[in-house]
């Protein structure tokens, strides 16, 4: 049996003062993605949203991928 792990990069509000919220949820996100390779997941899924201040942080999930894909051996 094989296990993924499915992200939406969330940021509820209230947002802190001075922080970067984008930034944030990206590392966020992926510190969760090479945690489950850590731990055994076979597969890693980001949703893709456009224009919603609270749940709308992944306008391109491929990019992201991208870039787990060269941290990560077999997840993605």
């Amino acid at each position: 049996m094989k296990f993924g792990l499915m992200a939406q990069m969330q940021a509820p509000r209230p947002w802190p003062e001075g922080v970067d919220m984008d930034f944030r949820i990206r590392w966020q996100t992926f510190e969760q993605a090479l945690r489950a390779k850590e731990v055994g997941f076979d597969a890693f899924w980001l949703t893709e949203r456009h224009f919603y201040d609270e749940i709308g942080h992944s306008s391109a999930p491929e990019v992201f991928l991208t870039g787990l894909s060269q941290r990560t051996g077999r997840i993605g």
